[in-house]
Parts: structure tokens; C-alpha cells; sequence
């Protein structure tokens, strides 16, 4: 995930954003950033924001999250030039690993590029065969079938599930914490994290979430 630089203007102005509108806003006073790219751990920060001092059980916060996505990108594409490492995310509560998804990932992208080099060349053959391999991975992707990847059930142990939220958490914060400082020092003190975990705040801070 990255900083955009040329911030758009925000739908709502407001102190205290934590939205998404393709890309996420987030406001903290007078602390502004604006991040595109893996979504990762900004949706778990945010349903706990919506939440403040209830406990969330893990399980629950993967369920809320990834529940019962499908994957949009994949069923509109008609070839291999457009793919996002988004999609990975598949139905029936399965997460495909971090190794699946680069090895998925550096596949699709290279054969992206083979596809424009096919058209360019008027290659009918080739083309064929590329779309056939990417219609293959997608409908692995679709069925979790783990095509050169294995398959994690999201309904793993609390401790798995809860270090990959924890985990996720902190690397969105650590992408944060040079433009957005005092947010990011907040949402340290004041997630707790666990088995269950909660956004307790010390005054009540009126969110918005558009």
C-alpha cells in the first residue's frame, strides 16, 4: 500500500475520518493520508473504530472482512490483463496463503505481458493458450483448488487468525506512521489486541465513515 501524494478532496470534511471510496481517507485532526494498493489491516482497524470499547472476536473480525467475497475482478475478466492480488479472497470462508497469492500473481502479470505480445504479433495460437492458462487459474481461484498454492481455512485456530490480524494491523500502521504520526500513536495505545480485540479511546471520538 501507498501514499498518494496528490490527495484528492475528501467527501466529507470532518475531524475524524476512516473511509473508503476505492482508495482509503483517513483524518485525525489535522493529520491527513490518503493510501491505495493491499487493503490489508486498514479494513480490521476500521470495524474496530466503528466498535469503540466492544470486543470483537477474531473469528468474527476475519468474518465480517472476508466472509463470503467473491471474486469480482476475476468473474469480469475476460483475459489476463486485468488482475488484482485483491481477488484472491474466494467463497466459502477460504484465504488463499501469501505464497499462492505471489505465486498467482507473478504468473498473471507474466502472462499479461505474453497476451499483449500476442495481439501485437497477431498470433491466434499463442493467444489461445494464454487465455486457456488464465481461465484455468481462475476458476482454481474460484473453487480454492490451490492452483500452485496451498488453501488456509479462514476457520483456523484463534491464535493463527489472531496473529495475521495483528500482523496486518501493524504493517498498515507502520505505512502510516510518517505522514499520520499522532494517529498511528493513538491506535497503539488504544487497540488491544487478543483472542478478542477493541478500540477503547479515552474520550469519545465521533467517527465518520462514508
Amino acid at each position: 500500500m501507498q501514499p498518494i501524494n496528490n490527495m484528492p478532496v475528501f467527501a466529507i470534511q470532518s475531524e475524524y475520518v476512516f473511509a473508503y471510496r476505492g482508495h482509503w481517507e483517513l483524518q485525525f485532526g489535522r493529520e491527513r493520508g490518503v493510501y491505495s494498493g493491499e487493503l490489508c489491516g486498514f479494513p480490521y482497524m476500521q470495524l474496530l473504530l466503528k466498535h469503540p470499547n466492544q470486543k470483537i472476536h477474531v473469528k468474527q473480525m476475519g468474518r465480517e472482512i472476508l466472509g463470503d467475497q467473491v471474486p469480482v475482478h476475476l468473474k469480469r475478466c475476460e483475459n489476463a490483463q486485468t488482475f488484482s492480488s485483491e481477488s484472491l479472497y474466494v467463497k466459502n470462508d477460504n484465504l488463499i496463503d501469501c505464497e499462492a497469492v505471489k505465486s498467482y500473481q507473478s504468473r498473471l502479470d507474466y502472462l499479461a505481458n505474453e497476451r499483449r505480445k500476442a495481439i501485437k504479433n497477431n498470433d491466434s495460437i499463442r493467444l489461445h493458450e494464454i487465455d486457456s492458462e488464465f481461465h484455468e487459474i481462475a476458476t482454481a481461484i474460484e473453487l480454492a483448488k490451490g492452483y500452485r498454492g496451498k488453501i488456509k481455512l479462514l476457520d483456523c485456530s484463534d491464535t493463527t487468525l489472531r496473529n495475521r490480524i495483528a500482523r496486518n494491523i501493524n504493517t498498515a500502521l507502520g505505512i502510516m506512521e510518517d505522514q499520520m504520526p499522532k494517529f498511528v500513536a493513538h491506535l497503539r495505545i488504544t487497540i488491544q489486541y487478543g483472542t478478542s480485540m477493541k478500540y477503547s479511546p479515552d474520550c469519545k471520538i465521533k467517527w465518520v465513515f462514508y
